[in-house]
């Protein structure tokens, strides 16, 4: 079977959208999702400028930044439905995503790797946090378009790329792709991390990734660590009473034509079961483990019970290819 590429072509029938990717001997159709559409990054952007301002209320370097310079209030109000609606949402959003995105570097320190490869980096700082430190190799990757905008941002801002720190195009359902990216750890254990990308892919992408992730990293010893995995009960869980967190996720879905809901594991279960048949060891850890400080919460003035209540049921997972 050729090499799956971006998903670059849909037909639209009588409300079925029908998910076609461009591949290296032209067109395969993967499946039929009634919301599925293209996955290239004009779709992506906004999501990435919402997830960047509830980013500016943390102490996350480069945060205040990049949601200046990107508009990142503008956009996620018109996501949230106003200014009201997103104020109220971010007094827990912020914090739960600024744990989102500290756990995973709590699990490398942890772990002790240093050599890191980014999945669907988007515009988030983190390869040029972590280069700060010379013995890190850190390798940002994403779609090509996702990429450029990238690289642009932050020459705009004035943030220089360290040596350790590498940009690589990368569709993530293309080993050759993932592959060409692990190059620059010469051989060496490296990670695989990524967040907010898993709820984006149908079953059969994130078949067709860990598959993936379980060639590169066997050879070289390497882990793998997200805490993308989440269950259509937490979501419910989440939604349910929240209105405005309701209308959101609509949004979201109209801007992405991605349902986050669809796309989650039926329970833990299931996800369970999907990686341990991926071929993966799973380590399951939670979300917040008191290694780092969540900020936000003291500079949104947040309900610090109601914030935990969000964070406590989620987990970051730890995996290594059997």
């Amino acid at each position: 079977m050729p090499t799956v590429r971006m998903a670059l072509i849909t037909k639209v029938t009588n409300k079925k959208v029908q998910m076609v990717y461009g591949t290296k001997n032209g067109i395969e159709k993967i499946g039929d999702n009634a919301r599925e559409l293209r996955t290239d990054h004009h779709f992506v952007s906004p999501t990435a400028k919402l997830v960047a301002h509830f980013r500016r209320y943390t102490d996350i370097p480069y945060s205040e930044e990049i949601a200046q310079r990107i508009d990142a209030q503008g956009v996620a109000s018109k996501l949230a439905g106003g200014d009201e609606i997103l104020h109220g949402l971010s007094s827990w959003l912020a914090p739960y995503l600024e744990a989102r995105y500290k756990c995973i570097g709590s699990q490398l320190e942890r772990e002790g790797y240093r050599n890191v490869m980014e999945l669907a980096a988007g515009i988030a700082p983190r390869g040029f946090v972590m280069t700060r430190y010379p013995d890190v190799t850190h390798v940002d990757t994403d779609l090509g378009g996702i990429l450029d905008e990238r690289k642009a941002l932050f020459k705009e801002l004035g943030i220089q790329k360290r040596p350790n720190h590498y940009f690589h195009k990368v569709n993530v359902l293309s080993l050759d792709d993932l592959e060409g990216a692990s190059r620059y750890f010469e051989g060496k254990p490296f990670a695989v991390i990524h967040e907010g990308l898993l709820p984006y892919l149908i079953r059969e992408e994130k078949q067709a990734m860990a598959k993936n992730l379980h060639s590169i990293l066997k050879p070289q010893n390497g882990i793998y660590v997200t805490p993308d995995v989440v269950t259509k009960i937490r979501y419910k869980a989440m939604i349910d009473g929240n209105p405005s967190l309701v209308e959101l996720f609509a949004a979201i879905s109209g801007v992405t034509a991605r349902n986050m809901v669809d796309n989650a594991f039926e329970d833990w279960e299931d996800a369970v079961r999907f990686y341990e048949q991926s071929g993966f060891s799973i380590d399951r850890r939670p979300y917040y483990d008191g290694t780092y400080e969540l900020s936000s919460i003291g500079r949104l003035k947040s309900d610090t019970e109601r914030v935990m209540a969000m964070i406590r049921p989620r987990e970051v997972w730890v995996m290594r290819a059997k």
